[in-house]
């Protein structure tokens, strides 16, 4: 085996460390060899679950420094929504964030409630599905 064996690596996470930003990642390919304390490759703050299979980059000294580049999609974990014109972001919780880039729509689906913490400016109309519940003033005009 050359150096070159180990620079990209498939393997399973079973370590998070939240305050670092790295993982831990098991090699079951190599003996279930383990590479700890390695950064994510993210410009956004994500970690991958436990178990969960990810790619690894590593400098060509060996297992001691790289990156965990992240999941990948496989049969296992397939693309949610199989379409090259929408940006997907799901959450195991049941949260999808959809932006359709063809069509510049943003969906956000959500299975438990969802906080806003900030005021909300609408230049367009409003539709509510549903009932509103409204815990403060209610002003401006309403015409028809």
């Amino acid at each position: 085996m050359n150096e070159l064996d180990n620079l990209i690596r498939v393997g399973e996470v079973d370590g998070i460390n939240e305050h670092e930003g790295t993982v831990r990642v098991t090699f079951p390919d190599r003996d279930d060899m383990v590479a700890e304390d390695l950064a994510l490759f993210s410009s956004e703050q994500w970690f991958p679950q436990i178990k969960e299979s990810v790619v690894c980059l590593f400098l060509p000294n060996g297992l001691q420094q790289g990156f965990c580049l992240g999941p990948y999609f496989n049969n296992e974990n397939p693309p949610p929504i199989p379409n090259k014109n929408k940006f997907v972001k799901k959450f195991n919780d049941g949260l999808t964030l959809e932006y359709d880039l063809k069509n510049n729509k943003l969906t956000i689906s959500a299975e438990n409630p969802v906080t806003i913490n900030s005021s909300i400016t609408s230049n367009g109309n409003v539709t509510i599905n549903g009932n509103l519940t409204v815990s403060g003033t209610i002003s401006g005009t309403i015409s028809n």
